[in-house]
């Protein structure tokens, strides 16, 4: 791509007024718009009111946190990227917009940014330069949990913090790798002064085969493992908050013990709010009600044979938390983004997505299970 342009938090000079945020709506007005914004692309005319300012509004109305790369991909061709910046929540949603693009003379729409070629590729950032000369990688691996794939980048400016140098590594890896690579292959990422690293430095070049290996082999491991709770023991708990509030819970035991984890790498933890005042943070009938209600429809549209596991919950202190272990999340997020608003009038529901391929972040509840025994 010849010319990029990343739009990140820029204030907007045009406000778009009465727009419907269906895709369909947002592609019939790009479309009436498209050859004065292929020709602001190409020519790079005017590209800042005419382009960007306008596309920036319509995205900023339909969904938050998407942006878009723009450039000349080859002759007479204009190449748009829309990209989440890494956040997993809204790759669906620019899957589903790209999905729906219609076929346009001229222009190329690209799902989430693509790997470039490592030769010759660098940027410039705060005066910093990241590229395969001042940029090295080694793998952290750990017997214990051997999927986790645990990176350590290491700068060559020694006098830069990690701070100083997060943005400028992760838009570097994201462009190196793929957004989508850079995103579901690492689990954890860690960037260090030359000075910190503790094992011998490799080029950025074999990174993306060290993943892809990675990937590989996990999936010859777990790709094919589903799993069946038909006939699951489950174990309740009951305990009290700071403030003196009941929790109670009740966790799939049998499932906690399933040594086939790495299976489902991807941990979904939805946040149900609710109004818990005079029933010590507990929920009211209609409430609780509502809450069932909610948790049937997530669980009828994420099936354990599809690869998504209800672990459990907690209930008190005006939260009901509930964990769902999933083997992919883009489906995940669709479901959610669909059936949310159905069920938000009388709660505020939220979640939360990360890669947790041993499910470390229930291991209370395994304590729990232990002590019940």
């Amino acid at each position: 791509m010849g010319f990029l342009q990343k739009l990140l938090g820029r204030d907007q000079a045009i406000v778009v007024n009465n727009v419907v945020n269906d895709k369909d709506t947002f592609w019939a007005w790009f479309q009436a718009q498209s050859p004065h914004f292929h020709q602001a692309v190409l020519q790079q005319e005017e590209i800042e009111s005419v382009f960007f300012d306008p596309l920036s509004a319509w995205l900023d109305r339909m969904h938050e946190g998407i942006y878009f790369l723009a450039g000349e991909a080859e002759a007479g061709v204009a190449e748009l990227v829309f990209t989440a910046d890494g956040v997993y929540k809204n790759f669906a949603f620019i899957e589903d917009l790209v999905a729906a693009a219609p076929d346009i003379a001229g222009w190329r729409f690209v799902a989430l940014k693509p790997a470039c070629h490592l030769e010759g590729f660098g940027i410039n950032m705060a005066g910093r330069t990241y590229s395969a000369d001042t940029l090295h990688f080694y793998p952290r691996e750990n017997s214990a949990y051997p999927h986790v794939v645990d990176i350590a980048i290491v700068h060559s400016d020694a006098t830069a913090t990690e701070n100083e140098l997060s943005s400028g590594v992760y838009v570097y890896m994201d462009n190196l790798l793929g957004e989508w690579v850079s995103v579901t292959h690492i689990d954890k990422l860690d960037i260090l002064s030359p000075r910190e690293a503790t094992q011998a430095l490799r080029p950025m070049a074999e990174l993306a085969a060290y993943l892809a290996s990675k990937h590989q082999a996990w999936q010859q491991a777990y790709g094919d493992v589903y799993y069946n709770s038909d006939q699951d023991e489950f174990a309740s708990f009951e305990g009290e908050t700071d403030n003196g509030q009941l929790i109670v819970g009740i966790i799939d035991s049998t499932l906690l013990a399933w040594p086939h984890k790495p299976s489902h790498p991807w941990m979904l933890t939805l946040h149900i709010a609710y109004d818990g005042s005079g029933l010590n943070g507990m929920p009211s009938k209609h409430i609780y009600q509502q809450m069932e209600a909610f948790e049937e429809a997530v669980v009828a549209a994420l099936p354990e044979h599809e690869g998504y596991l209800n672990l459990g919950r907690e209930t008190g202190d005006d939260m009901r938390l509930v964990y769902i272990a999933c083997k992919h999340f883009v489906e995940a997020t669709r479901a959610l983004e669909r059936l949310m608003p159905q069920y938000s009038q009388e709660m505020d529901i939220s979640y939360d997505l990360f890669q947790d391929k041993y499910w470390l972040s229930l291991q209370r509840f395994e304590r729990m299970a232990h002590e019940d025994d």
